[in-house]
């Protein structure tokens, strides 16, 4: 299973400080959602703007909040203490993983 680094910005008063996790998940929307569920931050609204940077992170804004989420998958080398999403409180289920940002590029 894919692991990923999810960067959480503060939102006063459910998250006081950011926060950086690192999450396994099925794809980075799983891992977005773990990680909020996590740490008690709001979950994103249902629409989002999602922009794939040039290394390949996705930065997640949400217009509700005005918070921009990172999230980064990673390299073997840099998966380690990784948190799975089903320890997350209720574990959030979704599709297959997604395309990559990769493949949507190509």
């Amino acid at each position: 299973m894919p692991r990923f680094e999810v960067f959480c910005p503060a939102a006063p008063p459910a998250l006081a400080a950011d926060v950086t996790l690192r999450i396994e998940a099925e794809h980075w929307l799983a891992a977005l959602k773990a990680g909020l569920l996590k740490v008690g931050g709001p979950q994103p609204a249902a629409h989002v703007l999602c922009d794939v940077q040039a290394d390949g992170s996705i930065h997640v804004s949400d217009p509700r909040g005005g918070g921009v989420f990172r999230i980064q998958e990673l390299g073997a080398e840099r998966a380690a203490e990784v948190v799975p999403a089903a320890a997350a409180p209720g574990r959030i289920g979704g599709p297959p993983r997604p395309p990559s940002a990769e493949d949507v590029l190509a």
